[in-house]
């Protein structure tokens, strides 16, 4: 393994996790996602500090509290 490892975050707004195949939905069809899931870390249970879409993501990427990180709303 590098000694950096390339990161990626894929978001999508107001999606449950039941809707794709790798987290056991067997009715939906996500090939591509599958073979992504299925080489990487997929989180099975996760945590936001802020409902709202554009604070968690910069809370995310940026490891602060939403108040800190910046964005405060949409």
């Amino acid at each position: 393994m590098p000694d950096k490892p390339n990161l990626v975050f894929i978001f999508s707004d107001q999606q449950r996790f039941d809707t794709l195949r790798c987290y056991g939905n067997e009715w939906i069809q996500t090939p591509n996602l599958n073979a992504l899931a299925s080489q990487s870390f997929v989180f099975r249970n996760a945590y936001v500090t802020q409902p709202v879409c554009t604070p968690a993501r910069a809370s995310i990427m940026t490891g602060l509290c939403p108040h800190a990180a910046g964005p405060v709303d949409k």
